[in-house]
């Protein structure tokens, strides 16, 4: 498994347009940040940020993409911290 997806590599795997998948994830990074979801645990465990600047392209974590295939966040965080704690 790859650490780090392009937006074209998400649409791709989500099969859905770039540009639905620029919305999903303007979407979940606003609704994460109302959650106050602190990704700073996740990265001190697993040592990686959930997005990273690589030349003019964002890439996003595999972790992150979680977030982009769901509709409901808190089950998914519920399970994300779980298997951060199993680690």
């Amino acid at each position: 498994m790859k650490e780090y997806y392009t937006v074209k590599e998400i649409a791709e795997r989500l099969e859905i347009s770039v540009q639905a998948t620029y919305g999903r994830i303007k979407q979940t990074e606003k609704t994460l940040k109302t959650l106050n979801l602190d990704f700073k645990e996740i990265k001190e465990t697993l040592n990686l940020d959930y997005k990273v600047k690589k030349g003019n392209k964002t890439l996003y974590s595999w972790y992150f993409i979680e977030f982009l295939k769901e509709n409901d966040f808190k089950e998914t965080l519920k399970t994300l911290k779980q298997d951060i704690k199993r680690l």
